[in-house]
């Protein structure tokens, strides 16, 4: 499995021709662009329609075309899907290098930590097994408060 990146737009405005970088930097320096960060991405449609037609202004070249990069997608419970990195996936968008360096190594440290909790000493608890506790848990006060408040209004008097 992999995952479609799309390319900037090169846009035609007189004699000047400006390319918008994607959102994320990471991404950005897969793909060939310039210009300046602060201005928004523009992406050409998907699949243009009869209705969407692209622009006259809008010239598409062979470094705008999507490209699809080829990458293993695993899943979260797998283990490489718990030491790959995340840390494309991070929106850089301020100028605080020291700010970017810290979350760089917060982010590495938490992905490479497994979580170790244990019941008790009987047996290991991961995040899966703590997560559908916490969606059982749930659900069971949900109904819970729902008999509540059904007594309440007299629904379901069983005192007499």
């Amino acid at each position: 499995m992999g995952f479609l990146v799309r390319a900037p737009v090169t846009a035609r405005s007189g004699s000047d021709a400006t390319v918008r970088p994607p959102p994320y930097q990471a991404l950005h320096s897969l793909i060939p662009s310039g210009g300046s960060s602060d201005s928004a991405p523009e992406f050409p449609p998907a699949i243009p329609g009869p209705s969407k037609a692209i622009p006259a202004d809008v010239r598409r070249t062979p470094a705008s075309d999507p490209k699809a990069i080829s990458g293993p997608a695993y899943p979260y419970d797998g283990r490489r899907g718990r030491r790959s990195s995340r840390l494309p996936l991070i929106p850089r968008t301020h100028e605080d290098k020291l700010f970017e360096k810290n979350l760089t190594i917060l982010c590495r440290q938490a992905v490479a930590r497994t979580p170790q909790f244990t019941a008790g000493g009987f047996f290991t608890i991961d995040y899966s097994m703590l997560a559908s506790m916490v969606g059982s848990l749930t659900a069971n006060m949900i109904i819970i408060l729902q008999f509540m408040r059904s007594n309440r209004n007299g629904a379901c008097d069983t005192a007499n």
